[in-house]
């Protein structure tokens, strides 16, 4: 699969840019709230850019283990994990759980979703059968979220 780098610079620097313009928001900001729920979409965001160099790294494999190691993708994949993992970190530590992790649980496959059919060509089938598979999947996804934020066990949380 070959991917303009340019394409990936430009979609790295944007992702990263919201990344960093979420983090001066959540250490400005007083507001618990608005600080988890900006820290879980920035969050977000850089779980779909792992996750999309996470499938170019994999697609060296078909060159050799080594040819892995050699590639820039497992640096910026690991570059990338060890962001999300800070990013989440602080994410969970600035506010309520029950206005993250729904931030998380949205912004992560729709960005993932974007990345997918814009920069790997992916689309999204549009046959009645496949529309409605999809359809269901997003309901199903969206009842988990409403009920993942609406947690006894989340609000109660002490932070």
């Amino acid at each position: 699969l070959e991917i303009s780098a340019l394409n990936w610079a430009w979609t790295a620097g944007l992702i990263g840019g919201a990344v960093l313009a979420g983090a001066i928001i959540m250490r400005r900001s007083d507001s618990p709230r608005l600080r988890a729920g900006i820290g879980g979409v920035a969050c977000g965001l850089n779980f779909a850019l792992t996750a999309g160099f996470a499938k170019l790294m994999l697609g060296q494999l078909q060159y050799g283990v080594g040819n892995v190691f050699s590639s820039w993708e497992v640096y910026a994949m690991a570059v990338s994990g060890a962001i999300s993992l800070v990013v989440a970190q602080s994410t969970f530590a600035a506010g309520p759980l029950a206005i993250s992790q729904p931030a998380i649980e949205i912004s992560d496959p729709l960005v993932s979703a974007a990345i997918g059919i814009l920069l790997f060509g992916d689309f999204i089938s549009t046959s009645i059968g496949a529309l409605a598979l999809e359809a269901a999947g997003a309901v199903l996804a969206a009842i988990g979220i409403v009920l993942l934020g609406g947690s006894k066990r989340i609000h109660e949380s002490p932070v």
